[in-house]
């Protein structure tokens, strides 16, 4: 997760990728993975501020297994977040001057199933988990839900996913201008 202060200036957000699942193979995870968050998701947040893009290799073919990379993007038929669904763990925190300020590198699960689905659905899953990334919380499950609440949470979100939630139903597959100006202004509301 990462502290909206630091999306005040420039930052590149390299992001690797690694398949282990038969089902679908690194090269494509790498498209799949470039055409949401790259192309047409989260890069250029914040007028150019938060800029994402692909390594040149999987996570595997380097030889920290991609320990250095910020986000790490693993595919595979069963995930520590309960198996078909898809989450984010965050590894070393990273203080300055005593105060955390980032993490050192996100990993973010992906189940198999989220990335061989529709194209809609493949969209959604990456832009939503990649939300976290950038310090986005879900909304409180029902029975406490709250989609409208004032903010940025006034508007659709691509953290308002799949009815789980009891927000508006529908796949919202790319981060909205609601999400941008959140990551960038700091403007989560906490929920408890």
């Amino acid at each position: 997760m990462h502290l909206w202060s630091i999306h005040h200036t420039w930052a590149l957000e390299e992001f690797c990728y690694q398949s282990y699942t038969s089902s679908i193979t690194n090269s494509q995870l790498r498209d799949k993975l470039n055409e949401t968050i790259t192309n047409t998701g989260w890069d250029l947040t914040g007028a150019g501020r938060i800029d994402n893009m692909p390594t040149s290799s999987n996570c595997d073919s380097y030889p920290t297994g991609g320990s250095w990379i910020g986000m790490v993007y693993v595919a595979q038929d069963s995930t520590p977040c309960g198996g078909e669904f898809s989450c984010v763990y965050f590894l070393q925190p990273r203080y300055i001057n005593g105060t955390m300020v980032d993490y050192w590198q996100s990993l973010i699960y992906l189940a198999t199933t989220h990335v061989t689905g529709t194209n809609s659905f493949m969209h959604a899953v990456i832009s939503h988990e990649t939300g976290h990334v950038f310090g986005l919380q879900d909304p409180p499950a029902p029975p406490a839900t709250n989609c409208t609440g004032g903010g940025w949470w006034f508007g659709s979100s691509v953290m308002h996913q799949f009815g789980y939630y009891g927000c508006p139903a529908g796949d919202i597959q790319y981060p909205t201008i609601y999400d941008k100006d959140t990551v960038v202004n700091g403007e989560m509301p906490i929920h408890y």
